[in-house]
């Protein structure tokens, strides 16, 4: 009966099709713009070798599907050619390369030993240099024009709503192009609301294009084209981008992306049409979708199976490498990284490359690890995007897994920030840098047929090339780690300051740990500093996502920039947007966070961003004191640091006051050792019960009244760690962390002075209590709360108890919930 469903279905469909086909898709690959340097190349016979390998290069690239960018270079003997080429993406890679064969046959015959030249054909763009300025500034000073080509008939639709709908379309199509990861856009429109004609149209910028050159472009060519109308086609050119329109097909209907997410105000136009969409056309629409599903399903395993076989990685000899490295000698390393050194090589007559040698825990495997390194790197160095480190091979055959890749000669981003080189880039640099991070990671999430998470987002991971374009390393490294040797356990050897809390604490993973870490980035960016760099000049001591978050918090995130940066250089909401959608990135838990393909638009969009209410992080950072996986050792200096801390205050009745509290707690972690050797094991609860009132009785007869001080002074009074420590750690600072998040959540109603929380996990609890005075607003009590966290975090690290009291509120967590029946004065 299924089966006789879908030939009913497909039969139906069939016969819709044929009711609504469209003239063929023309896929002709029309010559439009054809220019040849006026300058020869100073030795011909060496830059015509250097060209060739260009070519072969470029190709090669586009041969991997779904790659409709390519970029290489080429030097020998100083004699260097760069060059790009690009195909629309609605080509299939037959029809790409078919198109990039003939651009190459097209400048070939024509250009001679010219230095340069540039072909621009209907389906793709090629263009070659002996300089790489073009990859930054495609346009240049010269090439700002965007000419458009008219067709020769006039459109046979109503004059009147043919111009408005193509208007309407190409207006979209430039404002929406800028703002996806590729800078591509094909869309249609139908003419009028009485017609069933249909108008088509793409717009593309060259991909190493900035934003910026991209948005001026396409304005210019969508001026161009409101002058072709009412032609029934036009076509805008330039170097830098391309936008056609015809009311003729030239790519199938299914292969037109979703305007709405990438306009600010979405289109009104486009609303109407779904509203007025008849019920038969919405079946139509139905039974169209499920075709489509059904062909996606059943080429899906098509795909998987061959997509480890496209044209990959290259295979090095050990000794080769060995060689190029000089024995990988010191004077070639040229980075550490969490995977182990770096060192620069010279290979193939010429063309510099990185070896990465892996570290200990790659050495000496097996033949059917080195098989699968093999076919993870070839599957992983199909990846090939602007932004992304191009992985080029690997070496199998030696004591050590190598892995050859693009050389950066920048370094890597930290350098420019803090490091050497801190305070050399402007902000257009710097924001540039923001933009392209997120272009890569929106790449590696969703539009490369395999989703990847990167885990491990940081300014030493990001590596600037010669036109300080930001590119991602050490991608897709995490799937090859042994399964004893998690990601998480090898991370955290150090401060992990980019680490997203639930994937710190809890292993939990997801494309959110890498916005999270997108944001601390940017944040670096922004303010030139480490995301470990502590600032005391304030009333405490903050860390940078602390301090952003207090600026923030306080209408004042511009104060958040280097100072290195010239003012002039930005406009100050410009920042203030992107200092924003950083926070954003940091938020807990990961639900509250964008998507990467979100916050991408978002940085595209204009400076005014929705307004929304962000939720600052309240979780501990565990790293800052202790490891998951810390030892006995760490718990005791634990105990020992807060020790120091409460010795090492002035004598004042508060003090004296803590130390008799933490003394009758001590005596209580006494008691309860006695009765509970006296009463059993199976007799724990009432055990507890004795301990916990007789505590409750101590700390009321030591209990200080609170002073009633001005509303907006968050005076610490008193404070308490607990003498004992979490027996697991990971799973303590996961509810911990949730039972703060829980509080400050309840906290921020309007009118709601009193929280109270619990998270169990795995046996093991925390139970919070938070409350602020009822004089204070929302603001006030949130401010208090914040205070209160931050004061115990440094000081009770993974005591499973503490509390403190301020002015104007208080704040415990305990791992038992009977505390919660009894007063707390």
């Amino acid at each position: 009966m299924p089966n006789a469903l879908a030939v009913v279905v497909i039969i139906a469909l069939a016969v819709i099709d044929v009711g609504v086909a469209r003239p063929p898709i023309s896929n002709t690959n029309t010559l439009l713009r054809f220019v040849c340097g006026t300058n020869d190349a100073m030795s011909p016979a060496t830059f015509s070798r250097n060209l060739n390998s260009t070519f072969s290069q470029l190709r090669s690239q586009l041969s991997n599907t779904g790659v409709y960018y390519a970029q290489t270079q080429n030097f020998e003997n100083e004699d260097a050619v760069y060059g790009v080429a690009q195909c629309r993406n609605y080509l299939s890679s037959t029809q790409c390369l078919a198109c990039f064969d003939v651009a190459v046959s097209t400048i070939e015959p024509a250009c001679g030993s010219a230095n340069g030249a540039n072909v621009i054909l209907d389906n793709c763009f090629l263009r070659f240099e002996n300089y790489d300025g073009f990859y930054k500034d495609p346009q240049g000073s010269s090439d700002v024009d965007v000419p458009a080509i008219c067709g020769n008939e006039s459109t046979s639709e109503p004059i009147t709503a043919f111009n408005q709908s193509v208007e309407k379309l190409l207006s979209d199509i430039r404002d929406a192009t800028p703002r996806t990861s590729d800078f591509y856009i094909a869309s249609t429109r139908q003419v009028g609301s009485a017609s069933n004609a249909t108008v088509y149209a793409i717009a593309q910028c060259v991909e190493n294009a900035s934003n910026t050159i991209c948005k001026n472009c396409l304005n210019t060519a969508y001026n161009s084209l409101s002058g072709c109308l009412p032609a029934d086609e036009g076509r805008a050119i330039n170097v830098a981008c391309f936008m056609r329109y015809s009311e003729f097909p030239f790519f199938q209907n299914n292969q037109t992306i979703n305007l709405i997410p990438f306009l600010a105000k979405g289109s009104s136009s486009k609303c109407g049409m779904i509203i007025g969409v008849s019920s038969g056309a919405g079946l139509v629409l139905l039974l169209l979708a499920l075709l489509l599903w059904f062909r996606h399903w059943s080429k899906s395993k098509a795909v998987g199976k061959d997509a480890s076989e496209l044209q990959g990685a290259r295979c090095y000899s050990y000794q080769d490498l060995k060689v190029a490295t000089n024995n990988f000698s010191e004077e070639y390393l040229i980075g550490k990284g969490g995977f182990g050194e770096v060192f620069k090589a010279v290979v193939d007559g010429g063309n510099i490359v990185a070896v990465k040698k892996l570290k200990q825990l790659y050495h000496h495997v097996g033949f059917r690890a080195k098989k699968e390194f093999e076919n993870e790197v070839n599957l992983i160095s199909n990846i090939r995007h602007r932004n992304l480190i191009l992985q080029l091979g690997w070496c199998i055959d030696g004591p050590e897994l190598l892995l050859v890749l693009e050389y950066m000669p920048q370094g890597s981003l930290d350098k420019f920030l803090w490091g050497e080189k801190k305070g050399t880039l402007n902000w257009k640099q710097r924001s540039e840098i923001i933009f392209g991070i997120a272009r890569g990671l929106v790449h590696l999430h969703g539009e490369f047929y395999v989703k990847i998470i990167h885990r491990d987002i940081k300014s030493s991971n990001i590596l600037l090339d010669s036109d300080f374009q930001p590119k991602i390393a050490d991608f897709g490294l995490a799937r090859f780690l042994p399964e004893d040797q998690t990601h998480v356990s090898t991370r955290f050897a150090g401060t992990m300051g980019y680490t997203a809390p639930e994937y710190a604490t809890r292993g939990h993973l997801s494309e959110k740990v890498d916005t999270y870490s997108f944001g601390i980035v940017s944040l670096e960016v922004i303010s030139g500093r480490s995301c470990s760099d502590v600032n005391d000049s304030g009333p405490r001591t903050e860390y940078l996502l602390d301090h952003a978050w207090e600026l923030y918090e306080k209408g004042i995130p511009i104060k958040l920039i280097d100072e290195a940066i010239d003012p002039n250089e930005y406009q100050e909401e410009g920042v203030k947007k992107i200092i924003e959608i950083a926070l954003m990135c940091t938020q807990s838990p990961a639900s509250l966070r964008p998507t990467m393909s979100e916050v991408y638009i978002m940085l595209s969009s204009e400076p005014e961003l929705e307004q929304r209410q962000l939720s600052r992080p309240t979780y501990i950072d565990v790293d800052r004191r202790i490891h998951i996986d810390g030892s006995i050792d760490d718990k005791m200096r634990l105990r020992e640091t807060r020790r120091r801390r409460l010795n090492g205050r002035p004598s004042t009745v508060d003090n004296v006051v803590q130390e008799l509290d933490c003394w009758f707690w001590a005596a209580g972690d006494i008691l309860f050792n006695a009765v509970k050797m006296v009463v059993g094991k199976r007799s724990r609860m009432p055990a507890l019960a004795l301990v916990v009132i007789v505590l409750a009785v101590m700390e009321v007869a030591v209990a200080q009244p609170i002073s009633n001080t001005t509303i907006n002074t968050n005076k610490p009074i008193r404070s308490y760690c607990d003498s004992n420590d979490a027996m697991s750690l990971a799973t303590f600072f996961s509810n911990l962390n949730s039972t703060f998040s829980q509080l400050r959540s309840q906290l921020s109603n309007t009118g709601v002075y009193y929280a109270e929380a619990q998270n169990l996990e795995n046996g093991d609890a925390v139970y919070g209590v938070a409350q602020c005075r009822n004089y204070l607003s929302s603001t006030q009590c949130l401010a208090c709360f914040d205070v209160a966290v931050s004061a115990l975090e440094p000081a009770c690290g993974s005591a499973n108890g503490a509390n403190v009291f301020l002015d104007n509120c208080f704040l415990r967590w305990v791992f038992l919930s009977l505390r919660f029946h009894l007063p707390l004065r």
